[in-house]
């Protein structure tokens, strides 16, 4: 019994075709410039995350394949975190998350995607633990302090806008503390709404643990959401009688466009691993007061899963909150 008869159009398709996929399985991945989405503006915390990041991928990289950082901060974070997940899962753009901030701006911007599709590779750090602060020049020097002009009228804190995780993290943060707030908005990045605080435009800030060590000269903490203060003389969560503060934490995840195929997944997460133990960035991170620790995709996954539940209990992600 004869096959099917192949005219020498299908006959040149077929070879075209085969002629295509011959190189992709030839070269190893990767093998040319990998685009690593920042969905922020250029000089704030996020953006040197995922800058020192990059560069530690870059230097694990064989074949001197360049990691390129692109800002995309538009849209309050909203169009990068789109590019990235519209992207080809080719291995070729990958990006930095905030977790569960990727989750607020869903909501919020009502976005038609489902991001818990991402390909999560990996986090490098365990998350940043925050913490209140007002001012030095305040005249507000403990929580309790904070607490009586809570009694009186709402405590005024700054964030760029709903979508940001700040918003969250300072939503559920006063709740917990039992403080009456009003969170304003349109500050262009977090060194801003820091500054507001000194400035006295607004009356605290919660911001990372780190940013107040780095701003240790501007600003008065009163408390860390931490089970034990990083920062002397400061009361933490267990010494305001809150240990649900310590959950508020925000993780960076380094993430793929959905459906990204799993050998591709696996040599990525195989040099995110590697990077976790780069010299450099361990010395740059420490600056910060960041430390390093690897959590592998699968585990990474059920750290999102787990963040998000708790800010979603807590009505991080809740909309149309009374106190926007």
């Amino acid at each position: 019994m004869q096959g099917p008869r192949l005219d020498r159009r299908t006959f040149a398709l077929g070879a075209l075709l085969g002629g295509c996929e011959r190189p992709s399985h030839a070269g190893a991945f990767p093998s040319r410039e990998i685009t690593f989405i920042i969905p922020n503006a250029a000089g704030g915390g996020a953006d040197l995350y995922a800058r020192l990041i990059g560069a530690a991928i870059e230097r694990q990289l064989q074949n001197r394949i360049n990691v390129v950082p692109r800002n995309v901060a538009s849209g309050g974070g909203g169009k990068g975190v789109t590019e990235l997940y519209r992207a080809a899962p080719d291995g070729y753009t990958i990006g930095s998350l905030s977790v569960p901030g990727v989750f607020v701006l869903q909501r919020v911007r009502r976005l038609p995607y489902d991001f818990s599709r991402f390909t999560w590779l990996g986090a490098l750090t365990e998350g940043e633990h925050y913490g209140l602060a007002v001012g030095r020049n305040s005249p507000i020097q403990t929580l309790d302090d904070l607490k009586r002009l809570s009694a009186r009228r709402e405590v005024t804190f700054g964030a760029t806008g709903p979508e940001a995780t700040a918003y969250s993290v300072t939503l559920i943060g006063a709740r917990l503390l039992g403080l009456r707030a009003r969170i304003v908005t349109g500050y262009k990045g977090s060194n801003d709404y820091v500054f507001g605080a000194v400035r006295g435009d607004t009356d605290a800030v919660v911001t990372p643990v780190a940013t107040l060590q780095r701003l240790a000269r501007w600003v008065r903490p009163l408390a860390t959401f931490e089970e034990t203060s990083s920062l002397p003389g400061v009361p933490d969560a267990r010494d305001v009688g809150r240990l649900e503060l310590t959950q508020i934490t925000v993780m960076r995840v380094i993430a793929a466009p959905p459906d990204l195929p799993a050998p591709i997944a696996e040599t990525l997460g195989r040099v995110l691993a590697e990077a976790a133990s780069d010299r450099e960035l361990k010395t740059q991170m420490t600056k910060f007061g960041e430390t390093l620790k690897w959590s592998a995709a699968r585990d990474t996954a059920t750290l999102v899963d787990r963040r998000r539940a708790f800010f979603d209990l807590h009505g991080g992600l809740s909309e149309g909150d009374s106190m926007r």
